[in-house]
């Protein structure tokens, strides 16, 4: 038979992580979970704080739509870019990859020797599988910048993807 001390410590320590769980549940809630909605008339630097809040908390539909606001606000071309470059991040992790890769077309239009916009884009065809397109992309990455980690290790995820589905042909 168990002694009662056994019994009451695993008690205790199930209470302790229900209690954690929902300590953390309401931390996040109350740290940007829910994003506060800017103003009509917000400036372009408020709805991009905003967005980005809702990115971080994950809420990517009110993030995009964020976004999509400060892109019709004709925003200089710095927040321009960010606009786009996140709202493609945005798109990615709905799983929206058609307009993840307009997204990122128009980044790297706006700013085509940024090798994080490179490797963006190449994301983006890989998720469309399009895989020779997704190589281009990180391949221009790395000639803009030979050192990009993310660039680099995604070339080389895309070339074992190429070699496993040749390996199913």
């Amino acid at each position: 038979m168990k002694s009662p001390n056994k019994s009451n410590k695993k008690t205790t320590v199930f209470r302790v992580f229900i209690l954690l769980i929902v300590i953390f549940f309401v931390y996040r809630t109350m740290n940007g979970s829910v994003p506060e909605k800017p103003p009509e008339n917000a400036s372009t630097t408020e709805y991009l704080s905003s967005a980005f809040k809702a990115y971080r908390a994950e809420n990517y539909k009110t993030a995009i739509a964020y976004y999509t606001k400060v892109i019709s606000s004709n925003p200089k071309t710095a927040d321009l870019l960010e606009a786009y470059q996140m709202r493609g991040k945005c798109y990615g992790y709905s799983k929206q990859f058609e307009q993840s890769l307009t997204d990122f077309k128009e980044a790297a239009r706006i700013d085509p020797q940024s090798a994080s916009n490179q490797t963006n884009l190449g994301h983006a065809y890989y998720d469309l599988g399009q895989y020779s397109e997704a190589l281009r992309c990180y391949d221009e990455a790395l000639r803009i910048d030979p050192g990009h980690g993310s660039a680099k290790f995604q070339r080389e995820e895309t070339l074992k993807q190429i070699e496993r589905l040749r390996g199913r042909s």
